[in-house]
């Protein structure tokens, strides 16, 4: 009894951690802040549907797979145009120190390597080991989700502008590739 009781204690604690984490990033930047939320949602589903046991795990590391943005200076985080090579160093940075922040703050979990490889392309280029954790493969996925979806949102956007533009007579259709 007593050892359920301190795995439930853990159980909060790395809810609580995390909730934190999230928080922290929205204090340094909300658009920051609800890219994790989306690849967080995507994450718990993918993570669902492919019948993973540690579903919550997944959602956490999601959740704050981008918590290294942090140590970003806000000049380079909300930059409008392209980056400058020093730059992108910068930001490509922030996957190793967020798997540093998150591997100091959650025992519940072993989130860093969710957080760590999150950049990584999916056939294990950039990457120090080709050992994935399941997390890590389903944060990537919910990045290429976000990623279409991005798309999307532009691509209705430009549809809704030339709409306007022609009072509604032109047609506009989109194409997404299915996966085989």
């Amino acid at each position: 009894l007593e050892v359920a009781r301190l795995r439930e204690s853990l159980h909060w604690a790395g809810i609580n951690t995390v909730k934190a984490m999230i928080h922290a990033i929205r204090a340094k930047d909300p658009y920051t802040s609800e890219h994790c939320q989306r690849v967080a949602d995507y994450s718990g589903r993918i993570a669902e549907s492919m019948g993973y046991h540690n579903v919550e795990e997944i959602w956490a590391a999601a959740s704050v797979h981008d918590v290294g943005k942090i140590g970003l200076m806000d000049a380079i985080l909300t930059k409008p145009g392209r980056l400058e090579r020093g730059e992108m160093e910068a930001v490509r940075e922030h996957s190793h120190w967020g798997g540093e922040i998150v591997q100091q703050f959650t025992d519940a979990w072993d989130l860093g390597p969710g957080v760590r490889h999150h950049n990584e392309w999916l056939d294990g280029r950039r990457t120090h080991s080709h050992q994935h954790p399941q997390h890590s493969q389903s944060v990537k996925i919910a990045r290429i989700l976000r990623r279409h979806e991005q798309w999307l949102d532009r691509t209705l956007i430009a549809q809704e502008q030339r709409q306007r533009k022609s009072h509604g007579r032109e047609y506009f259709a989109i194409v997404i590739p299915q996966s085989p």
